[in-house]
Formats: structure tokens, C-alpha cells, sequence
């Protein structure tokens, strides 16, 4: 049996930012309070997971009130008639763009008529939103939304309150084979981080978006980094729960 507990209570010490918690638990109440979000608040947590994408995040939240006046405070209608060549030439001015930014700006139009569309129809986002698991609605966005895949798609929607992991190569290798072993292979699937971590947060009473969080913050470059690619074995707290401690004993 996973010590579910055991291991989030050890990495909650190292992660040690209550805030954290506080903003997740903040985030998801107001969804399920029923709260209405505005197409621009939308417009701007999509753009901000599309910038995530195959890169740290430390630069992009350095730089957020940058990008805010770079993307006019994600004015929908102001962006719709946006140079997406300006909008290029400034994200990477401030070094927060990623090998898929020029595609991504291209597609911001069609992103913003969909989510509008959505609006018209249903009443507001929030509303479409709710009106299907969140695992189908991460299958409908991905049929959707350009340039938004499955893991950016699980980073824009724990924003507006719906709590998913984002199944990054973090999360996908520290649940794999060769780590905490939740999965038979070495890179756990999308499918099996969503089920994996859905049983941590069962198991202690958190968000799952807290429970990604946590693990997420423990291998990423630009926080703990301690499980991460070629893992620092030596400051793990959590070894005795993990495949790889004997390799690194070798």
C-alpha cells in the first residue's frame, strides 16, 4: 500500500509555502461558490499555461506584470486585433517565450473566438465548463483550443477553478517506474497522473492541484530540483519510498 499521506506530509516541509494552499483552496472555493469569471480572466490564465510550455516557469512569473501590459490586460478584444509578429517579438524581449511561441500567438485569435462562442452559448465560461466532467473537458478543449495540449490545458483550468494535476515530465517521472513506481512504466501516462494523483488528494483531503503542486515543486528546475532529471538522491526525504534509491547506492 502507497503511504499517500506520508509522502505529501514530507514534501509539504521542504515546499514549505502555506500560501500555496491557501490560493489553491481560495481558487476552488470560489468555483464551487459559483463564481463567474470574465472572458479576459480566462484569456489571461490560457496565455499564461501556453507560455509554460517545455520551459521553467520562474522566468514567466517574474515577468507576469510585463506580460499583463504586454497582452493589454488580456483585453479579448484588443487581442483579437493584435499583431501576433508584436506580440512574438515582445514575449521574447523579456526571454518568456518557448519553441511553440510563434504558433501560439497565431492561434490566440481563434482560441479567444472559441472561448467567446462558448460564452454566448452557455451563459458565461465557468458555465460550459461545469456542464461536463473535467476529465471530458480536458478532451473537448484539446479538440478545440490550438496549441494547447493536454498538460497545458490541465494548467489553465486549475486557474479558474477546476482542480486538476498538470501532468508535466515532473509529475510523469517522479510517479513512474523508476521513482515512486505508481505506474509500470518509466514516464507515468497523462491518464495515469490524473487517476494517481486523484488518490493522493483522496487520501488527504487536498485539492489535486495542491497535491501536483507539491510533487511538481520537489523536481523542477527553479525550486527544490531535487528529483529531477539526474535525481539528488542525497537530499531526498522521501528515498524510502522510492525505486531509484538503490541505483543511486550503486
Amino acid at each position: 500500500m502507497k503511504e499517500y499521506v506520508k509522502i505529501i506530509k514530507a514534501l509539504e516541509l521542504q515546499h514549505n509555502n502555506p500560501q500555496t494552499k491557501k490560493g489553491i483552496d481560495k481558487t476552488m472555493a470560489d468555483s464551487d461558490n459559483g463564481k463567474i469569471r470574465s472572458i479576459s480572466e480566462h484569456v489571461a490564465c490560457m496565455i499564461l499555461a501556453m507560455l509554460t510550455a517545455n520551459r521553467p516557469y520562474e522566468p514567466i512569473k517574474q515577468h507576469l506584470s510585463q506580460l499583463e501590459n504586454i497582452f493589454m490586460n488580456y483585453d479579448a478584444d484588443k487581442l483579437m486585433n493584435a499583431d501576433p509578429e508584436q506580440l512574438i517579438k515582445s514575449v521574447k524581449r523579456i526571454r518568456c517565450g518557448n519553441m511553440r511561441i510563434k504558433f501560439q500567438m497565431y492561434a490566440l485569435k481563434h482560441n479567444i473566438s472559441y472561448l467567446r462562442q462558448m460564452q454566448q452559448e452557455h451563459g458565461s465560461i465557468d458555465a460550459y465548463y461545469h456542464s461536463m466532467t473535467k476529465y471530458d473537458l480536458v478532451k473537448t478543449l484539446d479538440n478545440n483550443l490550438k496549441e494547447m495540449s493536454a498538460t497545458l490545458i490541465s494548467e489553465y483550468l486549475p486557474s479558474v477553478g477546476i482542480d486538476l494535476p498538470k501532468p508535466d515530465r515532473h509529475i510523469q517521472r517522479i510517479l513512474g517506474s523508476e521513482r515512486l513506481g505508481f505506474s509500470s512504466r518509466k514516464m507515468a501516462s497523462i491518464q495515469e497522473c490524473y487517476e494517481v494523483i486523484h488518490d493522493f488528494a483522496v487520501a488527504t483531503s487536498e485539492h489535486e492541484r495542491y497535491i501536483d503542486v507539491i510533487l511538481w515543486s520537489y523536481c523542477a528546475e527553479g525550486e527544490k530540483n531535487i528529483c529531477c532529471a539526474s535525481p539528488r538522491c542525497e537530499k531526498c526525504v522521501i528515498s524510502e519510498y522510492c525505486n531509484y534509491k538503490g541505483k543511486s547506492e550503486k
